[in-house]
């Protein structure tokens, strides 16, 4: 077992780190379905004490949960996930044809926006966030493209 992990990591291979990226802000979806699980437990607390303890939890844990965004080089792969504290849910998806990422202002709004481009016309929005935070995630998610291209040239 020793000799297959020290063959398999060698001191001079590079380890890629994953990417990950918070929004900092609650859903709103989660929050009004938060408060209606609220409601409903207050309702239910005269007649089921133990159903209204059940459902006082739901809405503190929905109240927690944040949304972000993954990228995992070594995997190559991304993906948008909902997470409370370490414990992360999102559907993977593939990086391949993916060929850089651009900070873009949204139309009809002040918000900016990062994009992963497949081409110059199809895209995928990651998130939206305020020019400044765009324009640097954007920067270190081409990185990380970048990192992940040498290898695979280096292999050919």
């Amino acid at each position: 077992m020793k000799l297959f992990l020290l063959s398999r990591f060698q001191p001079n291979d590079q380890v890629m780190e994953k990417y990950f990226y918070s929004l900092k802000k609650t859903p709103l979806s989660l929050v009004i379905t938060g408060t209606l699980i609220m409601i409903m437990a207050v309702a239910v607390a005269s007649h089921n004490f133990l159903l209204a303890a059940f459902l006082f939890i739901i809405p503190i844990a929905l109240w927690w949960v944040k949304e972000g965004v993954e990228i995992d080089p070594e995997k190559s792969s991304f993906r948008k996930v909902l997470y409370l504290h370490n414990f992360r849910i999102g559907k993977w998806f593939s990086l391949e044809g993916i060929r850089y990422a651009s900070a873009m202002p949204v139309r009809n709004s002040e918000k900016w926006s990062v994009n992963l481009h497949f081409s110059e016309t199809k895209y995928y929005r990651l998130f939206k966030a305020d020019k400044a935070n765009c324009e640097a995630e954007a920067r270190k998610i081409n990185q990380i493209l970048k990192q992940k291209a040498v290898p695979e040239k280096a292999g050919e």
